[in-house]
């Protein structure tokens, strides 16, 4: 985002005094845009909405329109039928669902806890061996959570992070997916991690 925000305050100062920016330069902050929402915005947005469909065993499109007048709306498409959820529910939950992330201590004392709760978990994967964790196959979304090839599904594959060159962690979990992801991990390669849920 730094370098968008660099190329939007360059913009505004051409404009400022008169000039216009190019075609190529259009076109280049255009593309800019794409990635930050390729790489960026639309991954957080499966991460913050999993917890809440992954219930539901009926598919569903969402369009996403975005003005800036008038701020984010999300509409309802369509709705079809399939035999079950796509999200791989490992936990159940009652009652009304409060929002938390994860807070993971490691054995020298450091913490990972980020509002993102992927990033806690590739901080983890990373803590534990890449290699390691990969050969524990843990499946998720018709793959692996560590994998060296991307996802079939573009809905998914979006939300795949390259931790290594060629090497992709899924993320497209709820919260506690992910904290049964940690656990097992945890248990698996005996880590010594102290896992918990905290309010944000």
């Amino acid at each position: 985002m730094e370098k968008l925000d660099k190329a939007y305050q360059a913009a505004e100062l051409f404009a400022s005094i008169g000039l216009r920016l190019s075609r190529e330069q259009v076109q280049a902050i255009s593309q800019m845009e794409k990635q930050y929402i390729q790489e960026e915005v639309v991954p957080n947005i499966i991460n913050d909405m999993a917890s809440l469909v992954e219930k539901m065993q009926n598919k569903f499109q969402i369009e996403v329109v975005y003005k800036k007048e008038q701020g984010l709306n999300l509409k309802l498409l369509r709705k079809e039928y399939v035999e079950r959820t796509i999200f791989d529910v490992q936990s159940e939950k009652t009652g009304r669902k409060k929002k938390y992330t994860l807070k993971v201590t490691f054995p020298n004392g450091q913490v990972s806890c980020h509002k993102h709760v992927w990033k806690t978990l590739v901080d983890v994967i990373l803590y534990a061996g890449v290699d390691k964790v990969r050969l524990l196959n843990i499946p998720i979304m018709g793959g692996t959570l560590v994998s060296d090839r991307l996802l079939d599904d573009p809905r998914y594959r979006v939300a795949q992070k390259e931790i290594e060159p060629g090497i992709y962690v899924c993320t497209i979990s709820s919260t506690d997916t992910k904290y049964n992801q940690i656990k097992g991990i945890n248990s698996a390669l005996g880590l010594g991690l102290n896992v918990e849920k905290v309010k944000l």
